[in-house]
Parts: structure tokens; C-alpha cells; sequence
């Protein structure tokens, strides 16, 4: 029997989804209504060559996990830019935006990044808790059914955050101001379990 003849098949559609996060310097997450895309991840495997007799041989080498990309629109209030900028400081970067004393502290103490501050600002809340107790951090993309139910989710373990864009003004367009963050991370779980 064909899929069209039966009422109970449903599609996944690319406009359900939503990004679980929250950021661990305690401040809201972005509220979701203001998530445009976001890339699912996506991984290769890189393979090991071994020449022999005349011939090629291949062999499965590591597993690399490729970067996720997401988009966000922003309002008038700067809701958005305010928010990512502030990630990017609680990281350990300097404040891009006040232009505060470049890798100084308040005490003048250096100020360095970490891979534990890169992680630890975009996690989800539950995450957060269990990172208190060993576990690693991440945050979720969920893609939803027509019930708004979670039917796919991709953890996102151990993100950093290596660029954040915004898009070019224009005079002949009208489309909304988007800013884009690029996110690295050691690995991904998939969980398709949840209805």
C-alpha cells in the first residue's frame, strides 16, 4: 500500500524543531520564537590507507563530527546580540561590546579561556545540573511532530563557539537582521525515542 492512501502517515516537516538551551551563566535562554535554521550534525569517517601487493586497502579511522550552524533573527531591543555577546564574555573572551580591559579581571588577575567555559555556556538546564556531578555538557536540537511533541533529539556534547556572524545591511532588502553562530564539539547522540 502506497503512503498517500493511508491517514496515518505524517512526514517529519523542517519547520518543527526547537533549540533546548540554557545558558549557564544563569541569564534567560534565547526564547525560541527567535531561532531561524539550525543544522542537525552530521559526521565523517576518516579512513586509514594501506598499500599491499599492488593494491589499496582502507581501513575506518576516527569519527569526525562536523560543526552546527544556527540562525537567529533579532528585534530592536537587541535580544539576541545581547545575549550571544554575553555567551561569548562568559566564555572567557573579552567584552566585545563595552570594550572592557582586554584579559584583565576586575582583581588583575590574566583572563584565559577554557575548554570547561566554552562548554559550560550553552547547555541545557538539566545538563547544567548533571555537569555538577562529572557529566559532560550539551544542548539539545529537537525536531517535533504536529503535536508539538519531541520525536528527534541530537545532544550536542562539549560545544564551543567559534564564530558569530551577522548579516550584511542593505538598502534594497527588507528581510530580517540574522546573526549566525557556529558551534564545534566533540560529539553528537541521537535519540529518536521520545514519543
Amino acid at each position: 500500500m502506497t503512503f498517500w492512501t493511508e491517514n496515518n502517515f505524517e512526514p517529519k516537516r523542517a519547520f518543527r524543531f526547537k533549540l533546548n538551551l540554557a545558558f549557564a551563566s544563569g541569564q534567560e535562554s534565547i526564547p525560541y520564537f527567535y531561532l531561524k535554521t539550525a543544522t542537525k550534525p552530521t559526521f565523517e569517517v576518516q579512513t586509514v590507507q594501506h598499500k599491499f601487493g599492488g593494491r589499496e586497502f582502507n581501513f575506518p579511522g576516527s569519527v569526525k563530527w562536523n560543526e552546527v550552524k544556527m540562525e537567529f533573527v533579532d528585534d530592536v531591543q537587541n535580544t539576541v546580540l545581547s545575549k550571544l555577546t554575553n555567551v561569548i564574555s562568559n566564555a572567557g573572551y573579552p567584552d566585545i561590546i563595552s570594550n572592557a580591559d582586554i584579559g584583565i579581571k576586575e582583581s588583575g588577575a590574566l583572563k584565559f579561556l577554557s575548554k570547561a567555559k566554552m562548554a559550560s555556556t550553552l547547555t541545557t538546564a538539566g545538563n547544567a545540573q548533571a555537569a555538577a556531578n562529572g557529566s559532560q555538557l550539551a544542548f539539545d536540537i529537537e525536531q517535533l511532530n504536529a503535536e508539538g511533541l519531541v520525536i528527534e533529539r541530537w545532544s550536542i556534547y562539549n560545544p564551543i563557539i567559534i564564530k558569530l556572524e551577522q548579516d550584511t545591511l542593505d538598502y534594497s532588502k527588507e528581510d530580517l537582521s540574522v546573526y549566525s553562530l557556529t558551534v564545534k564539539y566533540d560529539w553528537a547522540s541521537f535519540d529518536d525515542t521520545l514519543s
